[in-house]
Protein backbone atom coordinates (compact mmCIF):
# COMPACT_ATOMS: atom_id res chain seq x y z
CA UNK A 1 0.00 0.00 0.00
CA UNK A 2 1.00 3.75 -1.09
CA UNK A 3 0.78 5.89 1.79
CA UNK A 4 2.64 9.10 3.23
CA UNK A 5 1.86 9.00 6.73
CA UNK A 6 3.16 12.06 8.85
CA UNK A 7 2.96 12.30 12.46
CA UNK A 8 2.67 15.23 14.00
CA UNK A 9 4.64 15.28 17.81
CA UNK A 10 2.44 15.32 20.56
CA UNK A 11 3.49 18.56 22.77
CA UNK A 12 4.08 17.50 26.51
CA UNK A 13 4.68 20.80 27.68
CA UNK A 14 2.19 20.78 31.22
CA UNK A 15 -1.00 21.34 29.50
CA UNK A 16 -0.54 21.97 26.26
CA UNK A 17 -1.56 18.63 25.17
CA UNK A 18 -5.17 19.95 26.48
CA UNK A 19 -4.84 23.51 25.66
CA UNK A 20 -4.11 22.17 21.53
CA UNK A 21 -6.60 19.07 21.20
CA UNK A 22 -9.22 21.01 23.44
CA UNK A 23 -11.93 22.73 21.24
CA UNK A 24 -13.25 24.46 23.84
CA UNK A 25 -12.36 26.17 27.00
CA UNK A 26 -12.66 23.79 29.91
CA UNK A 27 -15.00 25.61 32.71
CA UNK A 28 -12.35 26.85 36.18
CA UNK A 29 -13.79 23.42 38.41
CA UNK A 30 -12.51 21.05 35.14
CA UNK A 31 -9.44 22.73 35.04
CA UNK A 32 -8.81 22.72 38.68
CA UNK A 33 -8.73 18.89 38.04
CA UNK A 34 -5.72 20.03 36.36
CA UNK A 35 -4.07 21.29 39.02
CA UNK A 36 -4.09 24.57 37.31
CA UNK A 37 -6.26 27.92 37.88
CA UNK A 38 -5.95 28.78 34.34
CA UNK A 39 -8.95 27.88 32.29
CA UNK A 40 -7.38 24.93 29.78
CA UNK A 41 -8.17 24.66 26.12
CA UNK A 42 -9.57 26.02 23.15
CA UNK A 43 -7.07 26.03 20.94
CA UNK A 44 -8.11 23.46 18.89
CA UNK A 45 -8.81 25.87 16.11
CA UNK A 46 -5.38 27.13 15.95
CA UNK A 47 -4.49 23.34 15.41
CA UNK A 48 -6.93 22.17 12.73
CA UNK A 49 -6.26 25.90 10.63
CA UNK A 50 -2.57 24.92 10.76
CA UNK A 51 -3.11 21.32 9.16
CA UNK A 52 -5.52 22.75 6.44
CA UNK A 53 -3.45 26.27 5.48
CA UNK A 54 0.18 25.03 6.46
CA UNK A 55 0.92 21.12 6.70
CA UNK A 56 -1.37 20.13 3.57
CA UNK A 57 -0.25 22.79 1.49
CA UNK A 58 3.25 22.01 2.37
CA UNK A 59 2.10 18.37 1.63
CA UNK A 60 0.84 18.95 -1.75
CA UNK A 61 3.46 20.83 -2.67
CA UNK A 62 6.17 18.58 -1.79
CA UNK A 63 5.20 15.17 -2.27
CA UNK A 64 3.12 13.46 -4.82
CA UNK A 65 -0.06 13.22 -2.80
CA UNK A 66 -3.32 13.02 -3.80
CA UNK A 67 -4.46 16.07 -3.08
CA UNK A 68 -8.45 15.13 -2.80
CA UNK A 69 -7.62 12.27 -0.77
CA UNK A 70 -6.51 12.90 2.61
CA UNK A 71 -7.18 11.19 5.70
CA UNK A 72 -6.80 12.08 9.19
CA UNK A 73 -5.75 9.75 12.18
CA UNK A 74 -5.27 10.13 16.47
CA UNK A 75 -5.01 8.17 19.84
CA UNK A 76 -6.50 9.02 22.89
CA UNK A 77 -6.85 13.00 22.64
CA UNK A 78 -5.62 13.25 19.42
CA UNK A 79 -8.38 10.76 18.36
CA UNK A 80 -10.89 13.79 19.37
CA UNK A 81 -9.37 16.30 17.66
CA UNK A 82 -8.49 14.26 14.35
CA UNK A 83 -12.55 13.40 15.11
CA UNK A 84 -12.79 17.36 14.94
CA UNK A 85 -11.13 17.88 11.98
CA UNK A 86 -12.89 15.46 9.96
CA UNK A 87 -16.44 16.96 11.11
CA UNK A 88 -15.30 20.49 10.71
CA UNK A 89 -13.65 20.26 7.57
CA UNK A 90 -14.80 16.80 5.90
CA UNK A 91 -14.12 18.08 2.01
CA UNK A 92 -10.28 17.81 2.93
CA UNK A 93 -10.20 15.17 5.72
CA UNK A 94 -12.23 12.26 3.86
CA UNK A 95 -11.81 9.30 5.94
CA UNK A 96 -11.18 9.31 9.95
CA UNK A 97 -9.72 6.67 12.10
CA UNK A 98 -9.78 7.44 15.74
CA UNK A 99 -7.92 5.22 18.34
CA UNK A 100 -8.58 4.74 21.89
CA UNK A 101 -10.61 7.51 22.48
CA UNK A 102 -13.75 7.75 24.86
CA UNK A 103 -17.15 8.37 23.31
CA UNK A 104 -20.57 8.88 24.95
CA UNK A 105 -22.93 9.38 22.94
CA UNK A 106 -26.61 9.79 23.82
CA UNK A 107 -28.83 11.00 20.62
CA UNK A 108 -32.54 12.22 21.03
CA UNK A 109 -35.12 13.20 18.76
CA UNK A 110 -38.58 14.38 19.69
CA UNK A 111 -41.65 13.97 16.86
CA UNK A 112 -43.14 17.05 16.77
CA UNK A 113 -40.05 18.90 16.44
CA UNK A 114 -40.29 22.64 15.13
CA UNK A 115 -38.28 21.96 12.07
CA UNK A 116 -39.31 18.31 10.26
CA UNK A 117 -35.36 18.15 8.96
CA UNK A 118 -34.51 17.27 12.96
CA UNK A 119 -36.18 13.46 12.63
CA UNK A 120 -34.80 12.35 9.30
CA UNK A 121 -31.02 13.84 9.68
CA UNK A 122 -30.93 12.24 13.37
CA UNK A 123 -32.47 8.89 12.01
CA UNK A 124 -29.45 9.32 9.37
CA UNK A 125 -27.01 9.73 12.17
CA UNK A 126 -28.43 7.18 14.32
CA UNK A 127 -28.11 4.56 10.95
CA UNK A 128 -24.10 5.72 10.71
CA UNK A 129 -23.35 5.15 14.40
CA UNK A 130 -25.70 2.20 15.33
CA UNK A 131 -23.30 -1.00 15.99
CA UNK A 132 -20.41 1.03 15.87
CA UNK A 133 -20.33 2.05 19.62
CA UNK A 134 -20.92 0.61 23.14
CA UNK A 135 -21.55 3.99 24.44
CA UNK A 136 -24.35 4.50 22.31
CA UNK A 137 -28.06 5.57 22.60
CA UNK A 138 -30.70 6.91 20.73
CA UNK A 139 -34.63 7.57 22.03
CA UNK A 140 -37.47 8.99 19.95
CA UNK A 141 -40.33 10.21 21.40
CA UNK A 142 -43.08 10.73 19.45
CA UNK A 143 -44.54 13.34 21.25
CA UNK A 144 -41.45 15.19 22.22
CA UNK A 145 -41.28 18.69 21.38
CA UNK A 146 -38.39 21.10 20.47
CA UNK A 147 -38.03 22.75 24.42
CA UNK A 148 -36.42 23.10 26.96
CA UNK A 149 -39.34 21.61 29.11
CA UNK A 150 -39.35 18.47 26.95
CA UNK A 151 -35.32 18.09 27.34
CA UNK A 152 -35.11 18.35 30.34
CA UNK A 153 -37.14 15.59 30.74
CA UNK A 154 -35.08 13.53 29.33
CA UNK A 155 -31.86 14.42 31.81
CA UNK A 156 -32.31 11.54 33.85
CA UNK A 157 -32.07 9.40 30.57
CA UNK A 158 -28.09 10.41 29.69
CA UNK A 159 -27.40 10.79 33.06
CA UNK A 160 -27.92 7.58 33.84
CA UNK A 161 -26.11 6.72 30.88
CA UNK A 162 -23.34 8.29 31.47
CA UNK A 163 -22.78 7.69 34.79
CA UNK A 164 -24.84 5.08 36.27
CA UNK A 165 -27.55 4.69 38.55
Amino acid sequence: IDVILVAIYCNFELLKREDEYGPWMMNQDLSREYGTHRLVGGEVNAYVTFLKTQLKPYLDQNFPTKIDDYGIVGSSMGALISFYAFLKYPTIFKKCAILSTAFWIYMDVGGQEDDKRYIPSNEHLKECIEGKLQNYQYHFFPNGKHSEYDWSQRVPLFLEMFYGG
